[in-house]
């Protein structure tokens, strides 16, 4: 089977703990090809879906690929292709899920559905779940935004299309800097963005849960904030400590489940804070390594399984 994986490079220092590498290793590893496709490098020639790719061989010590080939041809060459091109979700990317879209069309397993990859906004598509979510504001008018602070006190305000905790703001109530934020998040109140009250459980850990195929995997990573710090992000300085899940845990997460096997939605990833669900990652979920130490099976295993059984 040839698997094709749309990304962006890997940076050197990200090699010991990129997700997408373990599944293109695990794939590898269970006879399949594997292509790393640029995700500049998909393109239209009249109604038909194009991509440039390299055929590679990866490892998961801190060495690159090896590449073998490289060509183009209609993204048909490919039996799967694995969308895990990084956020913000911006022009760029929304075109990019229009063009596998497509090639899903032309009977091309797709992972994860591009269209509900362009629809659900990972923060959006967590307020699906009002009963696990925390009070939570989207908007982008200051006098609205003023009074959901002083409301609840102590919030967290984050834009809605980005990742890796960049841009997130805490605020308190009359905070000194409420319209220098409120600036900043809403580009001058033209940009919609999430505000949601702050969970002093993040002390503790913003947990990371993976769902491969609808399953639930049985412990998550949480990710703790450095000293002085509020983000518990991997790149924004957190530590990771994987941990079992609790009771809440897996009812938020198999409830999600449910709903994200229904929408094509292969490989994803919660964020939960303390008893509330923040986050629904569907772009392209990471910690996978992590976790995939400390289980008695392999992530990339499963998640080979959940494609075979999709062919």
């Amino acid at each position: 089977m040839k698997i094709g994986f749309v990304m962006e490079p890997i940076p050197a220092k990200n090699l010991k703990k990129d997700s997408t590498l373990l599944l293109m290793f695990e794939a590898q590893n269970n006879g399949h090809d594997i292509y790393f496709i640029d995700s500049k490098n998909l393109f239209m020639k009249g109604s038909q879906p194009y991509c440039k790719y390299q055929k590679v061989e990866v490892s998961l010590n801190d060495t690159n690929f090896n590449v073998l080939s490289s060509s183009e041809n209609t993204m048909n060459f490919f039996e799967v292709i694995m969308m895990r091109q990084d956020p913000p979700v911006d022009y760029s990317f929304i075109v990019n899920t229009m063009i596998l879209e497509k090639a899903a069309d032309s009977g091309v397993n797709v992972i994860n559905n591009p269209s509900n990859l362009r629809n659900l906004n990972e923060k959006i598509f967590a307020l699906n779940f009002p009963q696990f979510c925390p009070p939570t504001l989207i908007t982008s008018d200051f006098e609205i935004f003023n009074n959901f602070l002083r409301e609840n006190e102590h919030i967290v305000v984050k834009p809605l299309n980005s990742m890796g905790g960049d841009s997130i703001f805490q605020l308190k109530k009359d905070d000194e800097h409420l319209s220098e934020v409120y600036a900043k998040i809403s580009k001058e109140g033209e940009v919609k963005f999430i505000a949601q009250k702050f969970l002093p459980e993040i002390s503790i850990g913003d947990k990371r849960i993976l769902i491969i195929g609808g399953r639930v995997l049985p412990l998550c990573l949480a990710r703790i904030p450095p000293k002085g710090e509020f983000r518990g992000n991997l790149a924004a300085g957190g530590s990771g400590i994987v941990k079992q899940l609790s009771e809440r845990d897996l009812l938020i997460a198999n409830s999600v489940a449910e709903i994200c096997i229904k929408r094509g939605l292969l490989f994803v990833g919660l964020d939960i804070i303390g008893d509330f669900l923040t986050e629904i990652n569907v772009t392209s979920p990471t910690c996978a390594r992590e976790i995939d130490k400390e289980l008695d099976f392999s992530i990339g295993d499963l998640f080979m399984e959940c494609i075979s059984k999709r062919l």
